[in-house]
């Protein structure tokens, strides 16, 4: 598969490059054409295209990268993960600067990283106070500000320590009046346009899933070996982050390493947490109602378990739930899915033997699932379990299907 990133450099006035902006891009197409795509996603993506797929150097070659970072993924603390020497952070345009993302500004210029705001207007000035202070960089559009104003910002900023950086400079002209303003930096049509890079992606996201899986499942589980694994997939890192400072879980402070999520998390919440992810990403071309249906069992039936005595099997009743529709995710017959997937054999043996236990408690499920209120009679007195119970589990679940925000 095709991957896509565009880089524009970033001169200084003797035309030196000092840096790149880098730019999502779905295609060759040299725009951003993906309207459907969140700014979350687009840097999760140009982050695990550039570090990840590509490598930072072929796309660098050793400057600095501007890369954007929504206020999301800034609190999460995401840029932590790459190195201070290679990223600058730049933050968007339309961010409202509260005190939660200033404090995480704050934590990011004492580690040592510099921080560039975007599309920066005088109009916004007042918006930006306690935000300006922290900033190195300040890029000012040459295309949404009349030259009166142009000429004004880098005299309101001068003798503050701070950057200015002219941006969508298209003419010679634009260049000559930004040096004579006072501007240092420079970016725009004029140097160059947006030069897109291509590279082949490399289908690891779904191995470093069967990597923590194998890991989980040795007698003797090692931590450190999963955090590698982690913090290598950009995805799966903000994932994780943004699971344990969740409303799900009840914490007195905020989590910002992978270390400490995971061991918040241990080894059980951790299994189930894989195993969402690894459903999320099957389904990525199918109905989301899979996903929900998937999920909503294995919560289910690991509640059911619990409810039954079967406490120390719940999370295998979990994972009988979460992989029971597999095969129609994947479109394939469940042995051969099973075969190659390092489950616990109970696990698959339930699901291609249909027997025991754990078979009798996704039943349940199901008959409930499907209104089949007749069965759900019968197998709720062979489990010896109340019916008005498995409704109140029910009513759980979809709160808990809630909280994930999927």
């Amino acid at each position: 598969m095709d991957i896509f990133v565009a880089r524009q450099p970033i001169f200084n006035k003797n035309y030196k490059v000092i840096g790149y902006e880098i730019l999502y891009r779905s295609s060759s197409i040299n725009n951003f054409n993906n309207e459907n795509l969140s700014p979350e996603e687009a840097t999760i993506k140009v982050l695990n295209n550039v570090f990840i797929q590509m490598g930072i150097d072929l796309i660098t070659r050793g400057k600095k990268a501007f890369i954007n970072f929504p206020e999301e993924i800034i609190k999460n603390r995401l840029p932590e993960l790459f190195s201070k020497d290679v990223i600058v952070v730049e933050i968007l345009e339309n961010i409202e600067p509260d005190f939660s993302f200033i404090e995480s500004i704050k934590l990011l210029k004492n580690k040592g990283y510099r921080i560039a705001i975007d599309d920066f207007e005088l109009v916004n000035y007042k918006r930006y106070f306690g935000l300006l202070e922290l900033v190195d960089i300040i890029k000012v559009d040459f295309l949404k500000n009349d030259k009166k104003t142009l000429a004004l910002i880098p005299r309101i900023f001068n003798g503050k320590n701070v950057t200015i950086l002219a941006e969508k400079i298209e003419t010679l002209d634009d260049f000559k009046f930004a040096v004579n303003s006072g501007y240092e930096l420079f970016q725009g049509y004029f140097f160059q346009k947006p030069e897109i890079i291509s590279g082949k992606s490399i289908p690891v996201i779904k191995k470093n899933y069967f990597e923590i899986i194998k890991e989980l499942n040795k007698d003797e589980v090692n931590f450190d070996n999963i955090e590698e694994i982690i913090e290598k997939d950009v995805s799966l890192s903000y994932e994780l982050l943004r699971l344990v400072n969740s409303s799900i879980y009840y914490k007195r402070n905020d989590i910002y390493s992978i270390k400490q999520a995971l061991v918040f998390l241990g080894y059980e919440e951790l299994k189930k947490w894989i195993g969402i992810m690894l459903i999320k990403d099957l389904v990525k071309d199918k109905p989301d109602e899979l996903t929900l249906t998937s999920l909503a069992r294995a919560r289910f039936c690991e509640s059911l378990a619990k409810e039954i005595g079967e406490k120390e099997n719940s999370i295998l009743a979990y994972f009988v739930g979460l992989f029971s529709m597999i095969d129609v995710i994947l479109n394939r017959p469940m042995k051969e899915i099973l075969d190659n997937l390092m489950l616990p054999e109970r696990v698959k043996e339930s699901l291609l033997e249909k027997k025991g236990k754990l078979w009798e408690i996704l039943n349940l499920v199901i008959f409930y699932e499907k209104g089949d209120w007749e069965r759900v009679e019968k197998y709720s007195k062979i489990m010896n379990i109340e019916t008005n119970l498995l409704s109140k589990i029910h009513f759980s679940v979809w709160e808990w299907l809630n909280l994930l925000s999927l």
